[in-house]
């Protein structure tokens, strides 16, 4: 699945996949994988795991999160 925010960020969720959407610019990722892109239009995004948080202000990269660790890759 894909969602669109109105922030400008793309999200592509890998399933199975738990995604908790907090705002217009932020979300938290609970289990599995998504690709976040944040745009040119956005004025960031603020993605949330249990282990981490993860603001951008501009580029692509893909978290993953799993019973152990959370995952990222620029």
């Amino acid at each position: 699945a894909e969602l669109s925010f109105d922030s400008g960020t793309d999200v592509v969720l890998d399933g199975p996949c738990e995604l908790v959407l907090l705002s217009h610019d932020s979300a938290r990722l609970v289990a599995g994988s998504v690709v976040v892109n944040v745009t040119e239009l956005s004025n960031g995004f603020l993605l949330e795991t249990p282990d981490a948080r993860v603001l951008d202000e501009g580029t692509e990269y893909a978290v993953s999160v799993d019973a152990d660790a959370t995952e990222v890759h620029v």
